[in-house]
């Protein structure tokens, strides 16, 4: 028997790579997204399930004596995922991990023969896996978005012969079967392995087999050029459009070239499938997402936050503000002169009571969440709290935990500028690489939040707190430079620099730090709340590379190539409301959309273990001193930026 993490076990090919080897004796680990939901606990294996996501995310303690890891993690962003890879396997040879199990795919974009190289190069017993379309019942994966999108078409594509070679799909249970060898047998340690159906079979076939099973009656075909559906995808992606993601796997299949499987499919006594049966016999095996009535969302704190999330739940149409919280009446008072006119209560055991709410949004001062957060997760109901989480490092530790513990109970975290859709759509613009390598990067935060020692403001008091500037403000420049640098994030980055403290002693009022990125690379990160002339805040990360350069906002980004013309994207994401324009309105509303559709994305909960780890570090590495001038200075140096 051995010992053996199953990394994306909660996925089409990690959890039924989990549940077989399980059930073939082995002791198994299972590695979910953090935060993932309940219910995918139900179709794992017994045994210890642990929390994180890619790329820097990954608990250490999960690769404690593991014999195999099975790598079925991925993001479906290459800046992601090979940088989660390089990270996993440093964890795997920290922890005394022995082998790793890397599952590819025969199209080998230029990120997987890193990674296989890599796995390679890493020290551990290793075995490559590259398969063609991964297929099997229910559909989830590629495959399930596939089939939703052939489902969801008028009409059926009959596409010409022009989308490349062909394919070779495989069936799930054959993979899982591979998998389940390599972590059984030493002879296939050092080998990169082919499997998939013999004989390629054409992308349009291979769409007519899903159709037989998706479709409940037989769709008109109609006639489309490989060609042209390939342009048309293109077109769309470069006018930041939102893409179908089954057309996305359209467009990815295309690059699949033919190789030969014979070997490896007679090695592991893989059998020939009747394609056209079990494909579309998989397709058909899908079933209906139940319908969602409007999420009962409970506001905990009237404050500046708790408006800004009060006014957009107002619009929002797949959520219903049943009631606000706060001890202070007059903050509630005030909270319903603006418009908010729901049940006001002081106690939230009593609002819990009176509305049953599905979700609660602690926007409350940051030493209350985690009780409050507790509280509702432990009754199974969902959080969405503001950040930071924590005031301290074993705080942020604590909450950690917190979420770990109450797995089956969705908890978001509130930095909504890393949320914002054009932050997406720059990350995947930047995955291309067509600017080269970075060169350098600022993320600048200004602000006039505290021009003066504010008495009775809890951000000033410490122990409340937790800091000053860095973490109540500065994270929001630092969440948008990590959610498009995923290096920034890594938590063994080189921190230093200086806080400065204008007003009281143990509060920071200014920061000036630097982030030692790989290559050399340095990031600046400068940070102020104490400008009273600032008539609007000013939070951007600029980003130099060999070919060009990014200014990035909590509105929007321009790209400068070096050759050719400037690239633009804003924040449109839909709702007709911004009560923040300038703290990024857009991921505010994302965010209680994710709340409102039971989305439990783990990215939410990474952004900001991300950043307060980093920004914990910062505070235990950085000296801080009176300096009553820090606020001009980091205000001038800013201004060097073009």
């Amino acid at each position: 028997m051995s010992r053996v993490l199953v990394t994306g076990a909660g996925g089409f090919i990690g959890g039924r790579v989990a549940r077989e080897a399980a059930a073939r004796g082995h002791e198994v680990r299972s590695l979910l997204h953090r935060a993932s939901g309940g219910a995918i606990r139900g179709f794992l294996p017994a045994g210890e399930i642990h929390l994180g996501a890619l790329p820097w995310d990954l608990p250490i303690q999960a690769f404690d004596g593991v014999d195999a890891i099975v790598h079925c993690a991925r993001s479906g962003d290459p800046s992601i995922d090979l940088p989660g890879l390089i990270h996993l396997i440093r964890c795997a040879r920290e922890r005394g991990s022995k082998k790793l199990i890397l599952i590819t795919s025969h199209a080998l974009p230029r990120w997987e023969r890193d990674a296989e190289g890599r796995a390679a190069d890493s020290g551990l017993a290793w075995s490559v896996l590259r398969t063609g379309p991964v297929f099997g019942p229910p559909p989830n994966g590629a495959f399930g978005r596939l089939c939703q999108s052939v489902r969801a078409l008028p009409a059926m594509p009959r596409l010409d012969a022009s989308g490349g070679d062909g394919i070779q799909p495989l069936h799930v249970e054959d993979l899982t079967e591979a998998v389940i060898r390599c972590i059984d047998e030493r002879d296939t340690d050092g080998k990169a392995y082919n499997f998939g159906h013999g004989e390629p079979v054409e992308l349009r076939r291979y769409l007519a087999y899903i159709a037989k099973g998706a479709r409940p009656r037989k769709p008109l075909p109609v006639d489309v050029p490989m060609g042209a559906v390939l342009k048309a995808l293109e077109t769309v992606r470069s006018f930041g459009a939102p893409i179908p993601a089954g057309l996305t796997e359209l467009g990815n299949l295309q690059a699949y070239p033919r190789v030969d499987t014979t070997a490896a499919m007679r090695e592991f006594r893989l059998p020939e499938r009747n394609l056209p049966f079990e494909v579309a016999q998989s397709a058909g095996a899908e079933e209906r997402a139940p319908e969602r009535r409007p999420k009962k969302v409970l506001l905990v704190g009237a404050g500046r936050a708790g408006h800004s999330h009060a006014l957009t739940l107002l619009h929002s149409e797949e959520s219903v503000l049943v009631g606000a919280v706060d001890s202070a009446p007059r903050a509630l008072a005030l909270l319903q002169s603006v418009g908010v006119k729901v049940p006001a209560y002081a106690d939230l055991e009593q609002a819990i009571q009176a509305t049953s709410p599905d979700a609660v949004v602690l926007a409350t001062p940051t030493h209350t969440r985690y009780s409050l957060a507790r509280m509702c997760l432990e009754r199974g109901i969902s959080v969405l709290a503001e950040r930071p989480l924590a005031a301290t490092a074993e705080g942020l530790a604590a909450f950690r935990h917190l979420v770990d513990r109450n797995t089956g109970t969705m908890c978001l975290a509130g930095y909504q500028m890393a949320e914002a859709p054009h932050v997406a759509r720059l990350r995947e613009r930047l995955s291309k690489g067509d600017l080269g390598l970075l060169r350098g990067a600022r993320a600048i935060a200004l602000g006039s939040q505290v021009p003066a020692a504010v008495e009775g403001l809890w951000e000033l008091d410490r122990a409340k707190s937790g800091g000053g500037c860095l973490i109540h403000f500065g994270a929001h420049a630092l969440s948008l430079l990590q959610a498009v640098v995923p290096s920034a994030a890594d938590p063994s980055t080189p921190v230093a620099g200086n806080l400065s403290a204008a007003f009281l002693p143990d509060i920071e009022d200014a920061a000036e730090l630097f982030l030692q990125l790989p290559g050399g690379v340095r990031a600046e990160f400068l940070c102020t709340w104490s400008l009273p002339d600032l008539p609007e805040s000013r939070i951007e990360v600029r980003l130099e590379f060999e070919r060009g350069s990014v200014l990035l906002t909590p509105s929007g980004w321009t790209l400068r190539p070096a050759a050719g013309a400037p690239e633009l994207d804003s924040d449109d994401a839909p709702g007709g409301y911004a009560p923040a324009p300038d703290l990024g309105a857009a991921g505010y509303r994302v965010l209680h959309r994710k709340l409102a559709r039971g989305e439990n994305d783990p990215r939410s909960l990474s952004v900001a273990f991300a950043a307060e780890e980093m920004l914990h570090r910062i505070y235990a590495a950085c000296p801080l001193a009176r300096d009553p001038d820090a606020p001009a200075r980091v205000a001038a140096r800013a201004k060097d930026s073009p």
